[in-house]
């Protein structure tokens, strides 16, 4: 699977009351309904060290994304290959159609790879691809109450790359400790490129100003990064 950066722990939303920076996902090519605050920029790295028999051991992402008016999200991905397999340039786009409400949830539809960067060694990724995310927080916490551990569930469908129906969920453990599960795709590709169709994640914030420290498995790879939002 292409490395294109999946967030799915932090948003302007509801859940992201649980703690600053837990809800910005993780990595790689998971879309959600969550999306960064009006004139919030992400800048992300992660290191991806692939456990697969192919012929790139490693690759490293830079990720830029950014909500550059009400409700639209723009996202561009660099990825450094190595063993000369050279790089990737992706370019996504995404647009909240409807935002969570106490018995409604998010729902967000988007484009991947919009310029079609055909690197990937996957055809299910060198086109352009479609999908509607939702999500919904089951249990929002509240200033009042006692800390919980929040969970933020995911149902989306997309074609092409995800093939069907993909998503999952995460969770606000702690107000700096998030965990999230996804499946990624239900493509037959994934045994080839991926070893399995999941994403694990940890996220740990260090606070407003301070960066969130990332880590997980796609598939059977494993990968650890950082990111930081900026406002203007």
């Amino acid at each position: 699977m292409k490395p294109a950066l999946l967030r799915i722990l932090i948003s302007g939303m509801l859940f992201a009351l649980a703690a600053p920076g837990l809800l910005a996902y993780s990595i790689v090519d998971v879309p959600t309904a969550n999306q960064a605050a009006l004139h919030e920029v992400n800048l992300a790295y992660y290191s991806l060290s692939i456990k697969k028999s192919l012929p790139p051991t490693h690759k490293d992402i830079y990720v830029a994304y950014s909500t550059v008016a009400p409700g639209l999200e723009l996202e561009y991905i660099h990825v450094d290959i190595n063993n000369g397999f050279g790089t990737q340039d992706l370019v996504n786009a995404s647009y909240k159609l409807m935002p969570e409400t106490a018995k409604t949830p998010d729902v967000v539809i988007g484009v991947k790879n919009i310029f079609e960067d055909d690197t990937s060694p996957s055809p299910d990724e060198q086109k352009r691809s479609f999908y509607i995310a939702t999500a919904k927080t089951l249990n929002p916490p509240s200033p009042d109450e006692p800390w919980h551990p929040v969970v933020r569930l995911h149902v989306n469908y997309g074609t092409k790359e995800h093939r069907g129906l993909f998503g999952g969920v995460q969770i606000a453990i702690t107000p700096r400790l998030g965990f999230a599960a996804m499946k990624i795709t239900n493509s037959p590709y994934s045994k080839i490129f991926l070893g399995n169709e999941y994403e694990f994640a940890l996220v740990y914030s260090l606070g407003k100003k301070g960066p969130n420290i990332k880590a997980g498995t796609l598939g059977h790879s494993t990968w650890a990064g950082l990111d930081y939002s900026l406002h203007y």
